[in-house]
C-alpha cells in the first residue's frame, strides 16, 4: 500500500512539546546567592543554567498520534479507512458518493466542529509552516502545510485532526470533484419564529416565508421580500450561491440576523431552503386563508347618506379588497388619475390611505420601497392615452426583469370609462396587468368586458353630481378607515372643483364646515390646486399637494400657499374672460339654446394658463351667471378638438359624440364626458365640416328648465 508523509508530525514521527519547570541549579531564584531584601543579583552571582530567570525549558518527544511515529500515513480513506490507489486523493470512490460537506453558518460555536466530518472554509492567512482558515466567522484553525499552493481567499475543504482548548488543527482534505458532494448546511438550532416579531437588532432568528419579490442590487446582495402572517420583509444574501435556486411563490425556511438598514427592518440572510411540498401546500393554504382575512375591508358607514353610494357599497368592498390584496402581497399599485381638482383628490387620498397602512401595519415609514410599491401618476387626457399605456407596460416589464417584481395593479381614477380607454386596457389585458375604474363620467359597455371592477355612479342610477373625488375619499376609508380625519373635507373640495350638485355634495359641504373650512376658503383651495397641476405637468406632487389640500390641518403656510394660489389663477382667468368676451361668437339657435364659440387657439395664450378647459368653464359659468335659466352651450374650439359645457339642455354628451362619429366617420371622431359637459377630438381638416355638424345637431336638440342641469 502506497503511503505518504504524515501532515500532523510534518514526517518526524514524533510531537515536540516544550514545558517549563523551575531550574535544579538556583531552585527558581536565578542566583547563586541569597538576596536579602530583594532586588536583582549581581551579573556575576546570575544562574548560569537559567540565565537568571528561575525557570529552564524542557522538551518532550512524543510519537505522533496520527503515524504512530512512523512519519508517514498509509493511503487509505480518511473516513471509512479503506485503502487508497492514489496519492492525490484522500477519499475512496464510495465515500466521495454519499459524503457530505459541512457548511457552517452563524449562529454556531465551536463545539459543532467534530471529528471524521468534511467541512468547507476559506484560507484566511497563509504562514511558513501552513495556513489558517475560517469555518465560520469566530471559528478559526491551523492546517500545517509548507508547500501550500494556493492563496488567500480560496476554499478548502478540511478535516478535523487535533483539539487543544480553544485552538483547533486541521488536515486539508484533496478532492477530484466537487460537484459530486452534497454541501450540508449547519448552525445552531434556532426556534421557528414570525416574520414581525419584537427581537433586538443583532439577534438571529429563524421563519418560514413565501418568496414575493426578488432582485439583484447591482454589484451588492440578493434582496427577497418574504411573506407570512404577520407582514413582510426584505432579506439580502451577500454572496451566497444557493439562494440562485429559489423563485417568486417559493416556500422557504430562513435563517439569518434581524437587522435595521435604512430605518427599515431587514434580514441578512445565513441560510435558506425550499421546504417539502407537503409543508409548502400546507403552508400556503393558511397565508391565504390569512390574507383573505386581512384583505377584508371594515364595515364602515359612508360619511353622507346617500341611496346611490350604498347600491355601490358591493363595488367599494371589492375594489378596496383587491387593492388591499396587493398591498399585502407587495403588488406595486398604479394609482393613475385625471389632472384636475377631481381626480387630484381622489388620488391623493387613495395614495394616502395606502401609505398610512403601511405604517400601521409595520409601525415604520421606508420612502424607497413605498415609492416603488404605490406610484401616483397623472392623466393628462380624459381617457388612458396610448401614450400613457405603452409607457406604463414598459416600466412594468423592465422592473419586473430588474427587480423580478410582480406586475402591477392600475387603478384609474376620474378617467377611463369611455371606449377611447380600450385600446390601452387591452393591451395591458395581453400582459396580464389588471385594470380598475372609479369614475363618475359615464360608462361604455365595451369597457366593461376588459378590466376587472368598475366603480361608476351610473351603474347605480346615479349621475356625474358624486364625482370621482367624493367616490376616491370614500374608496380610501374602505381601503384604511384611520385617514378619514385627515381627508373628511376633500370631497367638498372636489366637489366644488369639479362644479357639482346635489344632496351628497351639501353633505359633504357640511362636513368641512363642521371643521372650519368655509365654502370661499374651499373654493380658493379647488382653484388653487388646478393652478399648481398645472405646472406640476406629469409630476403627481405628493408633498405640494398635499399641503394645499389640508391633509395634515391648516397652518399659516398653507392659508398662506393657496392664497398666493388662488389669487394668481383668479387674476389669469379674469385677463383670458375678457379676452373670451371679446372673440366669442354667440349664436342664438332656434329652439333657444345660446351657443357660444370660442376658438382657444386664437384667442388664448399658448402654453400658460388657463388651459383650454378652464378657459372654456370660465366663458360658460360667466354667461349662465347673466342668465341662469337660459339653456347654454359654450364650446371651446381648437384646431382638432372641442370642449362642451352646457345647462338646461338635454345634451346627452356620449350619445352625442356617437351621432357625430356616425355622422362624420371620415373625421375620426372620439370623446367622452358626463351628460351636460365633455370633450371630443377629430382630424384638423374636417374642422368647418365640424361646426357646421355641431350647429346642426344642437339646433334639434330639446332644452330643459331642470336646476340640476
Amino acid at each position: 500500500m502506497s503511503s505518504k508523509k504524515c501532515p500532523l508530525c510534518t514526517g518526524s514521527g514524533i510531537i515536540s512539546t516544550k514545558i517549563k519547570k523551575k531550574c535544579p541549579q538556583c531552585r527558581g531564584m536565578g542566583s547563586t546567592k541569597i538576596l536579602i531584601g530583594g532586588g536583582k543579583p549581581k551579573a556575576k552571582d546570575t544562574c548560569s543554567k537559567c540565565k537568571g530567570s528561575g525557570k529552564i525549558e524542557i522538551s518532550t518527544d512524543k510519537p505522533c498520534p496520527s503515524c504512530l511515529g512512523e512519519g508517514t500515513l498509509k493511503l487509505k480513506c480518511v473516513l471509512c479507512g479503506n485503502p487508497l490507489k492514489e496519492d492525490n486523493i484522500d477519499l475512496c470512490t464510495k465515500c466521495q458518493g454519499k459524503t457530505s460537506i459541512h457548511q457552517l453558518i452563524p449562529p454556531v460555536t465551536k463545539q459543532m466542529v467534530e471529528f471524521n466530518q468534511l467541512y468547507q472554509s476559506k484560507v484566511v492567512n497563509i504562514v511558513d509552516f501552513g495556513y489558517f482558515v475560517q469555518l465560520a466567522p469566530k471559528i478559526e484553525g491551523l492546517v500545517r502545510n509548507k508547500r501550500f499552493a494556493g492563496k488567500k481567499d480560496d476554499t478548502v475543504i478540511i478535516k478535523l485532526i487535533n483539539m487543544k482548548a480553544d485552538k483547533l488543527e486541521f488536515e486539508e482534505i484533496k478532492i477530484t470533484d466537487v460537484s459530486q458532494f452534497s454541501v450540508t448546511r449547519m448552525h445552531d438550532p434556532i426556534p421557528l419564529q414570525k416574520i414581525h416579531q419584537k427581537r433586538d437588532v443583532g439577534a438571529f432568528l429563524s421563519f418560514i416565508a413565501r418568496i414575493e419579490n426578488v432582485r439583484q442590487i447591482p454589484n451588492g446582495p440578493k434582496v427577497f421580500t418574504l411573506l407570512d402572517e404577520t407582514g413582510n420583509i426584505e432579506a439580502a444574501a451577500f454572496r451566497l450561491d444557493f439562494v440562485d435556486e429559489m423563485a417568486i411563490g417559493d416556500i422557504v425556511e430562513v435563517a439569518g440576523q434581524f437587522n435595521v438598514h435604512r430605518g427599515a427592518e431587514q434580514i441578512e440572510i445565513a441560510d435558506m431552503f425550499i421546504v417539502d411540498e407537503a409543508y409548502s401546500n400546507a403552508f400556503n393554504k393558511k397565508l391565504k386563508a390569512h390574507l383573505d382575512a386581512i384583505s377584508e375591508p371594515q364595515s364602515i358607514d359612508f360619511l353622507v347618506k346617500s341611496k346611490v353610494l350604498n347600491l355601490l357599497r358591493p363595488k367599494f368592498i371589492a375594489v378596496a379588497k383587491r387593492l388591499r390584496r396587493a398591498f399585502f402581497e407587495s403588488q406595486p399599485i398604479i394609482i393613475r388619475h385625471h389632472n384636475d381638482c377631481d381626480g387630484i383628490s381622489a388620488g391623493i387620498a387613495l395614495e394616502l390611505s395606502l401609505r398610512q397602512l403601511w405604517r400601521d401595519t409595520y409601525q415604520q415609514i421606508d420612502e424607497d420601497k413605498l415609492r416603488h410599491l404605490i406610484k401616483r401618476t397623472v392623466n393628462k387626457p380624459p381617457f388612458y392615452d396610448p401614450l400613457d399605456a405603452v409607457r406604463d407596460v414598459n416600466f412594468a416589464l423592465e422592473d419586473e426583469n430588474r427587480f423580478g417584481d410582480k406586475l402591477p395593479l392600475v387603478i384609474m381614477l376620474d378617467t377611463g370609462s369611455s371606449e377611447e380607454s380600450l385600446f390601452s386596457y387591452k393591451l395591458l389585458q395581453t400582459y396580464g396587468m389588471e385594470v380598475m375604474v372609479v369614475d363618475h363620467h359615464f360608462p361604455s359597455a365595451s369597457v366593461q368586458e376588459v378590466i376587472s371592477n368598475h366603480l361608476n355612479n351610473y351603474y347605480a342610477g346615479g349621475d356625474y353630481n358624486i364625482c370621482t373625488g367624493m367616490l376616491g375619499v370614500e374608496l380610501a376609508r374602505f381601503v384604511n378607515p384611520a385617514v378619514t380625519t385627515d381627508i373628511i373635507h376633500i370631497p367638498a373640495i372636489a366637489g366644488i372643483g369639479d362644479r357639482v350638485k346635489g344632496e351628497e355634495f351639501d353633505q359633504y359641504l357640511e362636513l368641512a364646515k363642521q371643521r372650519n373650512y368655509t365654502e370661499s376658503f374651499l373654493s380658493d383651495i379647488a382653484i388653487a390646486v388646478d393652478y399648481q397641476a398645472y405646472f406640476l405637468k406629469f409630476s403627481p406632487g405628493r408633498l405640494l399637494l398635499t399641503d394645499l389640500l389640508g391633509i395634515k390641518g391648516t397652518d399659516e403656510r398653507q392659508l398662506a400657499f393657496v392664497k398666493l394660489l388662488a389669487t394668481e389663477a383668479r387674476d389669469l382667468l379674469e385677463k383670458q374672460l375678457l379676452i373670451s368676451l371679446e372673440y366669442c361668437q354667440e349664436t342664438a339657435l332656434p329652439n333657444g339654446i345660446q351657443l357660444a364659440i370660442l376658438d382657444v387657439e386664437q384667442f388664448a395664450s399658448r402654453f400658460d394658463y388657463p388651459p383650454p378647459g378652464k378657459i372654456t368653464g370660465s366663458l360658460f359659468d360667466h354667461l349662465g351667471r347673466q342668465n341662469s335659466k337660459k339653456p347654454l352651450v359654450a364650446i371651446g374650439l381648437g384646431p382638432d378638438f372641442a370642449i362642451f359645457r352646457s345647462q338646461h339642455v338635454k345634451l346627452d354628451f356620449p350619445n352625442l359624440v356617437r351621432t357625430l362619429a356616425e355622422d362624420m366617420p371620415h373625421a375620426n371622431i372620439e370623446g367622452g364626458g358626463h351628460e351636460i359637459v365633455g370633450s371630443l377630438k377629430f382630424i384638423t381638416g374636417a374642422r368647418t365640416e365640424f361646426i357646421d355638424l355641431i350647429h346642426e345637431k344642437l339646433t334639434i336638440i330639446s332644452v330643459t328648465t331642470s336646476e340640476n342641469q
